[in-house]
Parts: C-alpha cells; sequence; structure tokens
C-alpha cells in the first residue's frame, strides 16, 4: 500500500485522480480537500489521529493520509517500446527512481570540496579572546 500524506500532496494527487483512499482524522474539516474527493469519488474513513500516526510513522500528515492507485512500473526500453505504439502528441511520465550513476559521485567529491573549504575558513579565522578587566 503506497501512501501520501499532508495537505498539499493529498489535494495535487487528487486533482490528478490518483488517490483512491482517504483517511482523515475525525473532525477533518478541509472543504476543498473533501469537496476534490467527492468529484473524484474517493473513499473516505475517518480514524483517530493516532492511527494516522502509525500509518505516516510520525510523519507530519496534516490530519489527512491517502493511498494511492498503483502505477504500472517499467524499465526504459519498456518504456520507449510503449511509447512508439502511443499515437498521441503527449505522454505524461512520472519517473520514481532516475539518476545518473555519475551524480552520485559528483555529489561526493562536491561535499568534499565543502568540507575541505570549511576546514581553510577554520584554519583562517583569528582567535577571538576575551579582555580581562584587571583591578589595581
Amino acid at each position: 500500500m503506497d501512501i501520501i500524506f499532508g495537505t498539499n500532496t493529498i489535494m495535487s494527487s487528487l486533482k490528478l485522480g490518483s488517490v483512491k483512499k482517504l483517511y482523515l482524522a475525525i473532525g477533518y474539516n478541509n472543504e476543498k480537500v473533501l469537496s476534490l474527493a467527492k468529484h473524484n469519488n474517493v473513499n473516505i474513513v475517518y480514524v483517530q489521529k493516532s492511527e494516522l500516526d502509525k500509518m505516516t510513522h510520525g510523519g507530519v500528515h496534516q490530519n489527512v493520509v491517502g493511498v494511492i492507485k498503483n502505477k504500472e512500473l517499467l524499465s526504459l526500453d519498456n518504456l520507449l517500446e510503449k511509447i512508439k505504439n502511443i499515437k498521441t502528441k503527449c505522454v505524461k511520465l512520472t519517473l520514481k527512481e532516475f539518476a545518473r550513476p555519475k551524480s552520485i559521485k559528483e555529489r561526493m567529491v562536491d561535499k568534499q570540496k565543502r568540507v575541505e573549504k570549511q576546514k581553510q575558513e577554520q584554519k583562517m579565522k583569528p582567535v577571538q579572546r576575551r579582555k580581562k578587566n584587571i583591578a589595581i
């Protein structure tokens, strides 16, 4: 079960029609979310806030948790094959995970440079000393 939570995330997903069930805290009354859910025929279940806390593992859910519809995951080759067969001008893609292998190495090098720069800055800072008042 893939879940999403938070008012803005839920509203965006409701507009796209990708939510199949909503769990709301008892007393939840955001009219925009409720009207979008009703418009999309989304099943609404009212539960205790503690149940939402368990579902989100303590995440900030703003009293609303959604279960999203399962999407078909494709490899890049399968995706390109399917696109060839589609006769429309527009294709919408949702990428779950997409990263260049090199980007991880680049991130590590950038972090190493930042650490070295911080060390250099610390060496260059003058030591500040408190002045002591001496009574004579």
